[in-house]
């Protein structure tokens, strides 16, 4: 409780200057201070542009009018997408969605007669301001959410401060880095240099959230392929460490689990198709656990058992199927005792979670082999999850009775 009795312009100060032990908490603010300073620097830009041809007050009353309408817009996806975490997946996406707007951006004159605010806004400049709210919506909420679920009674003051003068700083450069544009409006388009400054920011986002990206990008693949249920989900922890147990059904299983759940698991994947080209960058970005049978590479099982215990105890959730391979015939493989040795060294909680409705994908073994004829968009299958497992009372045998429960009779 120190913190809340400690003065939070101090503790506030503390943080700043204390980067590296303070990450999960400058990281949204700053990224939610960029987006104000864009807006700051949009705002001045169009401001300029337009003297003489509408009153300065109107200009900038509807410009904050529709880059507000344009943020409240964007609140909708992200709040369908969220579901009770912020979609951090969204952040890299608007980034990008920024470097685009300002590189292509055309400024366009008003006609020469402007009479009402209505006709204002069937103008395309009204678009213009409003695609700008939406895409600095799409990057700048989820972070404020994740600032927000970061916050707790010790904290809430300083945190509160730290985001206050993050915004307060982005004004200035947003002001200033405006001004400067102008200045040089003549021999470059500032909006370019706009442009090039959000590729930056980009480019910062996706070195930071590269698992938030690739978790987004699983959900958008799944939910493309599938008509996704889910049930149960509530019973895997938001935080701490937890070992998920699944059964194993096609090769996508990976991604159904991480496109579906709240937080990015780290799961664990045979080394060959680890090792795949191109696969194996994703499956680094997304620090997936790659193993193989003691027969074949034992130092490889034991770094897989080592890295398991290592993202346990730094308070990860891990992906695991004890099957060891994929179902040839859609029924479940006897589980593999590797779950209890990894339950042994790294007592923690555990969750059963079912897979059901796979069997017979374009991803599955249904029918001898896989990714065979065209893929049959929108089948429905559903992810369950189970009730939480007390660790000294999980074997290989109740696990595999549990998820076979959960299962059922849909394969």
């Amino acid at each position: 409780m120190a913190l809340a009795s400690e003065n939070p312009f101090i503790s506030s100060v503390k943080a700043i200057f204390s980067p590296g032990k303070n990450r999960e908490l400058l990281m949204p603010a700053i990224g939610v201070s960029a987006v104000v300073a864009l807006f700051v620097a949009h705002f001045q830009l169009w401001q300029v542009h337009y003297a003489g041809q509408l009153p300065a007050m109107q200009i900038q009353s509807m410009t904050l009018l529709l880059w507000l309408l344009g943020v409240a817009f964007a609140a909708i996806p992200v709040l369908w997408l969220s579901e009770g975490e912020p979609q951090l997946g969204l952040v890299p996406v608007a980034a990008v969605g920024l470097v685009f707007y300002d590189w292509d951006l055309r400024l366009v004159d008003f006609p020469q007669q402007i009479d009402s605010w209505w006709q204002l806004l069937q103008t395309r400049w009204a678009g213009l301001a409003a695609w700008l709210g939406v895409w600095c919506g799409l990057f700048a909420l989820p972070q404020l959410g994740l600032y927000v679920r970061r916050t707790d009674a010790t904290t809430q003051r300083r945190n509160t401060v730290v985001l206050l003068l993050a915004i307060g700083l982005a004004i200035v450069v947003g002001q200033v880095g405006a001004d400067f544009l102008q200045s040089y409006a003549s021999q470059l388009n500032p909006f370019n240099v706009l442009a090039a400054c959000g590729l930056a920011v980009s480019l910062l986002v996706l070195w930071q959230l590269p698992i938030a990206f690739l978790q987004f990008f699983a959900w958008c693949f799944i939910h493309f392929f599938y008509r996704i249920e889910t049930k149960g989900l509530d019973n895997i922890p938001a935080r701490g460490p937890v070992l998920l147990v699944a059964n194993h059904v096609s090769f996508i299983d990976s991604f159904v689990v991480g496109g579906t759940i709240k937080r990015p698991p780290r799961f664990v994947m045979d080394k060959g198709f680890y090792q795949a080209p191109v696969m194996n960058w994703i499956f680094r970005t997304a620090k997936a656990i790659p193993i193989a049978p003691a027969k074949k590479d034992p130092e490889m099982l034991a770094a897989a058992y080592d890295k398991i215990a290592e993202e346990l105890q730094d308070g990860q959730a891990v992906l695991v199927f004890p099957e060891g391979a994929i179902t040839w015939d859609g029924e479940m493989i006897a589980f593999k005792e590797g779950v209890e040795r990894i339950l042994k060294r790294t007592p923690v909680r555990v969750v059963p979670v079912a897979l059901r409705g796979l069997w017979g994908s374009w991803f599955s073994r249904s029918g001898g082999g896989t990714f065979k004829g065209l893929p049959r968009p929108w089948k429905k299958i559903q992810v369950r999850a189970g009730e939480i497992m007390n660790p000294e009372d999980t074997t290989a045998a109740e696990l595999q009775k549990r998820v076979q429960a959960l299962r059922g009779q849909w394969r």
